[in-house]
């Protein structure tokens, strides 16, 4: 079965679940395709958080994005023993095509992925949009993993909202897609404890970990044709940026972003 993977080198969790992928028997991936990093959209995305969220929320978030990509480019650099790889690393290593682009809707990107003749297209943690030109494309069709229990945390940073709203478990749905966020027929769901001590990073971590699981288990499914869908109940809640109330309603819990002592084990 031929996969693409359209995945962001910028996420923890898109890494972990790449750098092993491949190891998976049931699929041959043909080709990765990288959301770009680039500075304007890294401009852009900063613009939106601050406007959103505030200064003071937007600050601290920025501070978990940059400590983040700091600890992986100084694991990179200067560590042999990696646990987790970019994704041009993961493409040069088994020799996989690779393509870096600002939208996976352009037309030169679904010219790329045509060339390709995909069966499945996989969105890992992809964070755009897939349109109807690019969904008809793979033949059998486009699955997402998204780190929340659907329908009830579909949208952004659901690490943070589980800890927000005090849940007891945390968990992964894999879903087919369409042009809705966070919408189409769920096709698996795993759910794991939330540990008092887990920051928002961690429950990432952990999701990337039981993502990838699930992921195998599904593919081999969808190969033999014998995946089933999963009834979900209600429409998606789709959560977005927090609001400065919001985040001190989170600091109130006791929880954390992140700890700077744990940033380590992740790479």
């Amino acid at each position: 079965m031929k996969v693409i993977v359209l995945t962001y080198s910028g996420h923890l969790g898109a890494n972990y679940i790449l750098t092993h992928l491949p190891k998976n028997k049931d699929i041959e991936i043909v080709g990765i395709i990288n959301r770009s990093t680039r500075w304007p959209q890294i401009k852009k995305r900063t613009k939106r958080l601050l406007l959103i969220s505030g200064i003071l929320v937007g600050l601290r978030f920025l501070v978990l994005f940059a400590s983040l990509s700091i600890a992986a480019y100084l694991k990179r650099v200067f560590s042999k023993k990696r646990r987790i790889l970019d994704a041009d690393e993961v493409a040069k290593i088994h020799n996989i095509p690779y393509h870096d682009v600002l939208s996976v809707n352009s037309k030169s990107t679904l010219e790329i992925i045509k060339k390709l003749k995909p069966d499945l297209l996989i969105s890992n943690h992809f964070e755009q949009i897939i349109e109807k030109p690019l969904l008809q494309i793979p033949k059998i069709g486009t699955i997402n993993i998204h780190p929340g229990i659907l329908p009830k945390y579909g949208g952004i940073f659901p690490y943070f909202w589980k800890l927000l709203n005090r849940e007891k478990h945390a968990g992964v749905t894999i879903h087919w897609m369409t042009e809705k966020l966070d919408d189409g027929e769920i096709i698996g769901i795993k759910r794991f404890k939330i540990k008092k001590a887990d920051t928002a990073v961690d429950l990432l971590h952990k999701s990337s970990k039981v993502g990838l699981k699930l992921l195998n288990k599904t593919l081999r499914k969808i190969k033999k044709g014998t995946s089933q869908s999963v009834c979900k109940k209600g429409r998606c809640k789709c959560y977005t940026l927090p609001t400065l109330n919001q985040f001190r309603e989170f600091q109130a819990t006791g929880r954390r972003l992140f700890s700077f002592k744990k940033l380590a084990k992740y790479f």
